[in-house]
């Protein structure tokens, strides 16, 4: 198994690890009744919409990065798309999600001004 793999493993293991102890200390009756409520339509489009963000903001960054003639594939910029989000969402006032998208960048070859 490679390592991409295992941690892709790892964290969905984990993500269902804390879903399921969320839930076992919580009310769990009135929880499963709001899920059961919930409009499925909506949850969808709402998800949708979310891919739709990612996937445009990655086409921003590789439409720019060409424009200034740095060619990165439009997997790298998903990819560094959504580790700058992941940063930026978990450290205060998203102050991680610069640093991490720059540092991506140049390691693409992506002169660090021209990333920032």
């Amino acid at each position: 198994m490679s390592s991409t793999l295992r941690a892709a493993v790892i964290g969905i293991l984990v993500s269902i690890a804390v879903t399921a102890i969320i839930f076992k200390y919580t009310e769990s009756e009135l929880t499963w009744s709001v899920i059961k409520r919930a409009n499925w339509l909506l949850l969808i489009v709402a998800f949708l919409l979310q891919v739709s963000f990612w996937l445009l903001w990655a086409l921003r960054m590789k439409l720019l990065s060409n424009y200034l003639g740095y060619h990165i594939s439009f997997f790298h910029s998903l990819e560094i798309t959504m580790a700058s989000m992941f940063t930026a969402s978990i450290t205060p006032s998203s102050a991680g999600g610069e640093p991490v998208r720059v540092k991506m960048l140049s390691d693409r070859g992506v002169e660090v001004g021209t990333s920032a």
